[in-house]
Parts: C-alpha cells; sequence; structure tokens
C-alpha cells in the first residue's frame, strides 16, 4: 500500500510577542517576530537558551496564544492545538504500560477513530516493524524516538514541530536519526520547524535556518537560505563557511 503524501502548509507571524510574569517581573521572551515559512519548508531555528525558541513553537502548536500579534496557518488564526499541527519534544514519553503499537496508536485510541492500515503504514514509514509488541523499556533510545515519530506521523500532520528530537541520543544514534527524519520529511512532504543547539545539524536538515537572538528576547538575527543539494557533506567547504558565520553570530548575540 502507497501511503498518501501529507502536504505542508504556510506559517505566517505577524507582530507576535510573548512573555511571562516571573516573580512579579514580567520577562518578555519573544519580541516582535514576524516570519513566514512556505509549505513543505525545513526550518530550523537557532539561538542561545532562554531566547524564546521553544516558547515560539507552543505558540505555533496552539498551546498557548501570543500576547500580541497573530499567527496563521494557510490563513486561518490558531487558537488552539490541531492535529495538522504536532509538536515533538527531546523526551519520546511513551507510556510504559502500552506496547510499541499501542503507543503510536494513542491518538486514535484517544478520538475513538481507529485506523488499523495508517498504524501499519506508521510503523512501517520508521523501520518497527516486528517491534510492534515490544515494550518502552525494552526499546534503545534511537528505537523509543522511532516510536514517536511513528506515532506523530500517523494521523498525517501537515506541520511538524520539533523541540530539539534528537538531543538526548548518542552522537552515533543522533547521525542515524537525522538521517531517519530527513527521509520522513521528504516522503511525507509535512511542513517542519526545528529547535535545536547544533549548528552541524542545522545544517544538515534545514532548507532555512532562522537564528534567533537579541536582548532578552528572541528576534531574528538572520534569515538563511540554504540552496545545498541533499543528501550534505558536513565538511564541505561551503558547509564549514556556513558553520562558522552562524557560530560568529550566535557568539555575538550571547556577549551583546
Amino acid at each position: 500500500m502507497v501511503t498518501p503524501r501529507a502536504e505542508g502548509v504556510t506559517l505566517h507571524l505577524g507582530g507576535v510577542r510573548h512573555g511571562y510574569r516571573l516573580e512579579g517581573v514580567y520577562r518578555e521572551v519573544v519580541a516582535d517576530l514576524n516570519l513566514r515559512v512556505e509549505p513543505g519548508e525545513f526550518v530550523v531555528l537557532l539561538g542561545p537558551s532562554g531566547c524564546g525558541k521553544s516558547t515560539l513553537l507552543r505558540l505555533i502548536a496552539g498551546l498557548e496564544s501570543p500576547n500580541d500579534g497573530w499567527i496563521e496557518v494557510d490563513g486561518t488564526p490558531i487558537t488552539r492545538p490541531g492535529p495538522d499541527r504536532i509538536l515533538m519534544f527531546q523526551d519520546p514519553t511513551l507510556y510504559p504500560w502500552r506496547t510499541v503499537r499501542q503507543n503510536i496508536a494513542l491518538s486514535q485510541d484517544i478520538s475513538g477513530k481507529r485506523d488499523d492500515a495508517a498504524v501499519d503504514a506508521a510503523v512501517r514509514l520508521v523501520g518497527l516493524e516486528g517491534f510492534q509488541k515490544a515494550w518502552p523499556h525494552q526499546l534503545s533510545g534511537g528505537m523509543a524516538q522511532r516510536v514517536a515519530f511513528a506515532r506523530a506521523l500517523v494521523n498525517k500532520p501537515q506541520m511538524l514541530l520539533l523541540d530539539e528530537p534528537l538531543g538526548k541520543l548518542d552522537a552515533l544514534t543522533r547521525l542515524t536519526m537525522q538521517t531517519e527524519l530527513h527521509r520522513l520529511w521528504k516522503e511525507r512532504s509535512f511542513t517542519a520547524i526545528m529547535v535545536t543547539h547544533d549548528v552541524d545539524e542545522a545544517l544538515l536538515l534545514g532548507t532555512r535556518i532562522v537564528t534567533l537572538g537579541g536582548q532578552g528576547s528572541s528576534a531574528i538575527l538572520s534569515d538563511l537560505v540554504l540552496s545545498a543539494p541533499f543528501p550534505r557533506d558536513r565538511n564541505a567547504p561551503e558547509m564549514i563557511v556556513l558553520r562558522e558565520k552562524i557560530l560568529s553570530q550566535l557568539l555575538y548575540s550571547q556577549a551583546a
């Protein structure tokens, strides 16, 4: 069976501001941010810790509403979470009392709309054939993250929001999962927005790299379109030049 492709969506943010009140003091973490992402792009957000990258993902996911400005998907304002936008975190957060297959089917069990064919397709998509009856404690970190990807993709979302999903993996497994993530994005054509602190990861996966920084809150320092074809060589001269440019920008932002 051929799995239908999930076409990506357009994301548009205008004048977005957001912050939190901590111990009576208001701190703005997203400041007057404007961004447009086209269908099927893979946008990577880079920036120092605390500059609002994860907050931005939560706003796009609809888990929080901006204090000011607007966020739209295909021209429709985001007011709540939706099945078209799935947010993935560092931790795969699998339920230990559910098998691999049951974890993948979790959202369908909650909605009462079980689709065994879609679950089977998701299992095949991430290479988990033969592990459907395994328990989370029997899986390696990479295998657990494959389950998390399958659970995120089972309902064919149009946008995948990735908050350092490979950050806790060992170096070798992380390289493998980077390749797998690229394959999944290419096969499904969803719009991807990924937060990472790994510049090499950004260069290997992104069609755009948006660098955030600023004095205490996020502002776009640069928006770099990557034209190098896939698969990319991290040691290619153009990759080395871009890596040094981005690292210098991030270091300058932290020192400012």
